[in-house]
């Protein structure tokens, strides 16, 4: 009698004491999120490639018929035929009830937050600790959120969203399961197609690990009654709008040596260039401490590997697995897309704490302080880097300030990089897109031209397609064949640059030179020189060749 009394107060105080430390762990992880986020939303300008491009597809949603920005007769918005849609129809949600700069605001910080939410999901439902989501901190601003490749990830939180919705619907079953699994699935495809394929190939491994019955067909039932359906809708959706998708017209691979000495590069470029690899060495210090508090302390070490734990342990792994392995085996470049294999090293990072074990007592309490340490000091080097590039960028604020409505804009950006930045991105590329964003009109270069976004130049505009290789060789552009169609010209260069004849400066402010060409010719209207007006834009047109 008095036997059993002990071991119900042992296991009480057994639960209790895991109750709290769940509860620290969730305090931890909320907090790291919300200082990620703040990131997001207290700079006006952010050190991310694209994100001036995601500016103007967000405005062009909001003011498509609003005459002020002339959006209307030269773009079309096709929703239901572009994998890229849920970033933007999110932004201009958002953009309805705020000004589009806190809107966007709130659109990068959901984006930047989605692989770190959707990590503490899957540790959450995988019964893992959720302590560990913290590793993966240093890694939220890395090389793909420096590009700016907020669909990607976006995506990537929603996958592991969608695997921790595998888990649910396994064990429970319950119909919510099922509706939530199936949404998650749906909007994932809708934001990027990689991720969604890499919830298809993990979803049955997940389903046959966490199932009450081992058996394939059984296990398998479950997360098919969400997915299937999904399943249908993306064939279907592939077979009638896979024709837009055109891109780069070739294969190009890297060699493995390169991907392997590049894979802190491919990770975090960005933050100036010790700072990847020191990360990478940070996150590789966790696992091997933590790993050999397990072996040499009782406390630290997992619960008994019963089948079931040994299963989806082994679920696990190979989700690490074939995370790193995409990234030896995918190439650079597809006909339809662009820098694929380095995308892989942030979801391989990403996979490693779901496989950290399960301490306790005082090795738990070590390896906490541990890592929140290693995520408060990356967060920290994140804001100096942020707040640098925002002094940096806020001498463009006249030049935006100065700019007309619905004119067309040419851009020359010498200097693409950054003092404040890993010079591997090029955060200045794209500012041109602020001044469409902001007051409507077009652009030299814009992400209307790519296939998979849902904003779409209409066939029937006459805009003028300067060369795609412009972008990044300023140096190519045509006062000849490319000036006399733009209003504006838009300078980014360490000394006062050299005008084309006939220009006007407007506005000088650091860096920054903007130039009005009062020769232009309207849109569809003849050239001085009596060439013809430009051709209607091409259906689908591919209009860049990143580096």
């Amino acid at each position: 009698m008095s036997g059993s009394i002990v071991d119900g107060a042992q296991a009480r105080t057994s639960d209790e004491a895991s109750a709290k430390d769940g509860r620290i762990d969730d305090w931890l992880a909320a907090t790291a999120m919300a200082v990620i986020a703040a990131l997001c939303v207290v700079y006006r300008f952010l050190p991310m490639t694209d994100l001036p491009q995601h500016h103007a597809m967000v405005s062009i949603f909001v003011h498509h018929g609003d005459p002020a920005y002339g959006f209307g007769p030269r773009f079309e918005l096709d929703v239901l035929g572009r994998p890229y849609a849920t970033v933007y129809l999110v932004g201009a949600l958002l953009a309805r009830v705020l000004p589009l700069d806190p809107a966007m605001r709130l659109l990068v910080a959901l984006c930047t937050l989605a692989p770190i939410a959707g990590l503490y999901a899957l540790l959450r439902a995988a019964g893992r600790p959720r302590f560990w989501v913290l590793a993966a901190v240093p890694f939220a601003f890395g090389r793909m959120w420096h590009w700016g490749f907020l669909n990607f990830i976006l995506g990537v939180g929603l996958l592991q969203l969608g695997l921790a919705c595998v888990i649910a619907v396994t064990v429970e079953g319950r119909r919510a399961r099922h509706l939530a699994l199936g949404a998650v699935a749906t909007v994932l495809f809708f934001t990027h197609v990689h991720a969604f394929a890499l919830l298809v190939m993990l979803a049955p491994i997940f389903a046959w690990a966490w199932s009450p019955d081992p058996r394939l067909r059984l296990a398998l039932l479950r997360p098919l009654l969400s997915l299937g359906p999904v399943l249908v809708l993306c064939a279907v959706f592939i077979l009638t709008t896979w024709s837009h998708a055109v891109g780069y017209g070739h294969y190009r691979w890297t060699p493995l040596f390169d991907r392997t000495m590049m894979f802190h590069t491919n990770l975090g470029a960005g933050l100036p260039d010790a700072w990847p690899m020191l990360f990478l060495a940070g996150l590789a210090g966790v696992v091997v401490v933590a790993f050999g508090l397990a072996i040499v302390t009782r406390d630290g070490a997992e619960p008994a590997m019963e089948a079931p734990r040994r299963r989806q342990l082994l679920a696990l792994g190979i989700m690490l697995a074939l995370e790193a392995g995409l990234y030896f085996a995918l190439p650079l470049q597809t006909p339809t897309a662009n820098v694929v294999y380095p995308r892989q090293a942030l979801l391989a990072v990403l996979a490693v704490p779901t496989l950290l074990p399960a301490l306790r007592g005082w090795a738990r309490l070590l390896m906490r302080i541990g890592v929140a340490g290693f995520a408060a000091l990356s967060l920290l080097l994140s804001q100096r880097h942020f707040r640098a590039f925002d002094r940096e960028a806020r001498e463009f604020l006249p030049v935006l300030e100065a700019m007309p409505q619905n004119q067309r804009v040419a851009s020359m950006i010498f200097v693409q990089t950054s003092a404040t930045s890993n010079p591997r991105v090029s955060p200045y590329v794209q500012f041109a897109a602020y001044l469409q964003a902001y007051h409507g009109g077009d652009v030299s270069f814009s992400f209307a031209n790519h296939w998979n976004i849902p904003v779409q130049y209409r066939q029937s505009y006459p805009r003028h397609k300067v060369a795609p290789r412009i972008e990044w060789h300023p140096e190519l552009l045509s006062a000849t064949e490319d000036l006399p169609y733009y209003d504006y010209l838009l300078y980014r260069t360490n000394r006062p640059p050299k005008l084309f004849p006939g220009l006007e400066v407007v506005v000088r402010s650091g860096t920054w030179t903007l130039a009005r060409n009062p020769a232009a010719v309207p849109d569809g209207a003849p050239r001085p020189d009596g060439a013809p007006a430009p051709a209607p834009t091409p259906a689908h047109p591919v209009d860049e060749d990143p580096p």
